[in-house]
């Protein structure tokens, strides 16, 4: 059975893609993903399967904030399902089928380390941080306007009422249709009034929060770049205990190589019997 952590891709959005519905893993997307009538084709890397869900126009390095959290989520969701499947039973490396599985998982690391670590690398003029920034400022910029907003409604909502108490031009069929309008008009207008009030209102509760983000930002790219490094080093470890493998299983290869020259030249005693059965009566003409 192929199993299959996978990134981002996966990483990247098959909800949509696929119309899966959410109690879907993305394990079971990923083989999904994989089956093609019935075939088992060679498992597409991480980037292939991002390049085919079209859903990072730029790759990685399409760093709007936007993309960073997502993809962020979305990898940690990742490693919560490598984690699952690599305790779901016992590992035998040296064998070649627990080594292919294995690899699978290696390179769902492979691809996170490799976006941690180019985030690192782009962040260092900054970029993340500002983008992150800039978002806090546009809280405060909307905030800033909502008063203005509301007594823009307010004056809207007043210009409707006002032509509502003037429909005698119209004949009544179209003065019917026009007090109806201006009847939902005016609803919307209270409804929005009802929206940046009630948004102002909490947000004076919330404040601290938009304060707090400077800090808030600095910690998370801290930890962002702090991920690069212990995710390098998580992928060391595994190719190391890959390698320590691949090299118990040529040894193994390489003891058995006597018993298989053996075997070799015990078949010859079979092609013996099989030219002497195929060309016993060659002669014969009778």
């Amino acid at each position: 059975m192929k199993t299959i952590i996978l990134a981002l891709a996966t990483i990247l959005a098959m909800n949509s893609t696929l119309g899966y519905a959410e109690e879907t893993t993305m394990i079971d997307k990923v083989k999904h993903f994989f089956s093609s009538d019935g075939e088992n084709p060679l498992t597409p890397s991480i980037k292939e399967i991002v390049d085919q869900t079209q859903e990072v126009k730029d790759d990685i390095k399409d760093l709007s904030s936007n993309y960073v959290i997502k993809n962020i989520k979305q990898y940690n969701q990742m490693i919560e399902e490598i984690k699952d499947e690599a305790g779901s039973r016992k590992w035998f490396l040296f064998k070649r089928d627990d080594a292919e599985q294995f690899d699978i998982l290696y390179n769902g690391i492979k691809e996170i380390r490799d976006f941690y670590q180019d985030l690192k690398k782009q962040n260092k003029n900054g970029k993340i941080t500002k983008e992150l920034r800039a978002y806090a400022r546009q809280i405060d910029d909307f905030i800033a306007v909502i008063p203005r907003k509301i007594a823009e409604n307010n004056q809207t909502k007043q210009m409707l009422q006002d032509q509502l108490k003037h429909l005698e031009n119209l004949d009544p069929e179209k003065a019917a249709v026009r007090s109806d309008a201006l009847s939902h008009r005016i609803m919307l207008c209270d409804k929005r009034i009802e929206m940046l009030s009630g948004f102002s209102q909490n947000f004076a509760k919330m404040r601290q929060v938009v304060a707090d983000a400077g800090k808030s930002i600095d910690r998370f790219v801290f930890t962002v770049d702090e991920s690069a490094l212990v995710y390098d080093d998580v992928y060391k470890t595994l190719k190391l205990g890959r390698d320590i493998s691949t090299a118990y299983r040529t040894l193994k290869e390489l003891q058995s190589l006597d018993d298989i020259s053996k075997n070799i030249m015990l078949s010859w005693k079979n092609l013996d019997e099989i030219v002497n059965a195929l060309t016993a009566n060659v002669t014969d003409f009778n």
